[in-house]
């Protein structure tokens, strides 16, 4: 059965596209020799993204504190497909952060990274966007910093914002529900 495309947007959730994200899709982001490698992305202000994030990830997992749900993305042929993804609580060693585990089976966040990587050389900033539709549907995409201009105002205001807010090196991230208005952070 195929899947209808994208709805009206409710709700968005952008994190920007780091270098060392695009190693976990790879599989080659442990850079220690104790293990690790986490095929996740993270989020600071674990306690005001958590509520945000829950509303994409609704359905209770096996593991106590994780959510998960479907992420879909519509393909280079313009069909759609889907993979889960896994939506993690803070825990102790990070209380104030968060975390969206198997983002490694959201082909919609393949990255050229020839292209980004000359885009970051020019300070273009690309953002890993997750968009709940008013079906209930979460879609992923890529934001390239050169394209934000065409996007909705009040989604462009929003991510300049937290540009201009940026804290050192830390990852832009934040999200808008357009039927509040409501931005966290």
């Amino acid at each position: 059965m195929p899947i209808n495309p994208p709805g009206n947007p409710v709700l968005v959730v952008f994190r920007e596209v780091l270098p060392g994200d695009l190693r976990k899709f790879r599989a080659e982001s442990n850079d220690a020799d104790t293990g690790g490698g986490a095929r996740d992305l993270r989020f600071r202000e674990g306690s005001r993204m958590s509520p945000v994030l829950a509303r994409m990830f609704p359905n209770p997992a096996d593991e106590a504190g994780v959510t998960r749900g479907d992420v879909y993305w519509i393909t280079s042929d313009d069909t759609a497909a889907s993979g889960q993804v896994e939506f993690w609580r803070p825990t102790d060693a990070r209380p104030n952060e968060v975390r969206l585990g198997r983002i490694y089976v959201v082909n919609g966040w393949i990255v050229d990274e020839e292209e980004y990587a000359a885009a970051r050389n020019r300070g273009d900033i690309w953002f890993y966007l997750l968009v709940l539709d008013d079906t209930g549907r979460t879609w992923a995409r890529i934001l390239r910093g050169a394209n934000l201009n065409r996007e909705t105002p009040a989604f462009r205001d929003c991510v300049q914002r937290r540009i201009q807010e940026r804290r050192g090196a830390a990852a832009v991230f934040g999200s808008l529900d357009f039927t509040t208005g409501e931005e966290v952070p």
